[in-house]
């Protein structure tokens, strides 16, 4: 009985797992949505992973390129302004994503003066995953709490792609823990960090 009983308080701290893909947050409704069936989840903690919204990276990319070659990309401003219609329709803050716009622009300006990719062209790529799961946590309220994977995720990188560093993981994630007491958890795919805290990704579907 005993024996039990651990096995089911253990499951209860076992989160739900889910994934949203570009597709399903095309839109302010498909926030909607992908909100709406996370609380009305199984009353156990829920972790939503959270990709770009739909073609949101490829053109992140190909900006990333343009300027590496000394090119504009003229798909920022639609980028920009694209994810900010989202907000005033969830009832959201018009400048929830004025940091991390500013970051972006901050690491393309690096990149432009010739600069040394330091991590920024990692950051450039995954700032959709930012955006998007930084909106979704949003929507969902303060119950849920927002989780930048660079803060926790250490991977290394080899001939099969990215690699876990389970006990750096593990270390960050329990000091993450300590000031984010929420059981359910908005976290972005795709990124990461190395050992030395360089941003990097997972590769394209990581």
């Amino acid at each position: 009985p005993e024996a039990t009983a651990d096995a089911h308080r253990t499951a209860s701290h076992v989160p739900d797992a889910h994934k949203f893909g570009g597709a399903a947050l095309s839109d302010a409704a498909g926030f909607r949505r992908a909100a709406s069936l996370l609380k009305t989840g199984a009353p156990r903690p829920q972790l939503a992973v959270v990709s770009a919204t739909f073609g949101t990276t490829d053109r992140l990319v190909a900006a990333l390129q343009a300027v590496q070659a000394g090119r504009d990309h003229a798909d920022l401003p639609f980028l920009f302004a694209s994810h900010r219609s989202l907000l005033a329709p969830l009832g959201l803050d018009a400048g929830l994503l004025d940091r991390d716009i500013a970051e972006l622009d901050a690491d393309l300006a690096h990149l432009r003066g010739g600069k040394a990719d330091t991590g920024q062209a990692a950051r450039i790529s995954g700032m959709g995953e930012v955006w998007s799961s930084r909106i979704l946590a949003a929507v969902l309220g303060g119950e849920w709490a927002w989780l930048d994977a660079r803060e926790v995720l250490v991977v290394t990188h080899g001939e099969l792609g990215a690699r876990l560093d389970e006990q750096a993981t593990r270390e960050r994630l329990v000091a993450w823990r300590h000031s984010h007491p929420q059981s359910n958890v908005v976290v972005t795919g795709f990124l990461a960090r190395l050992a030395d805290g360089t941003t990097t990704t997972l590769g394209r579907n990581g």
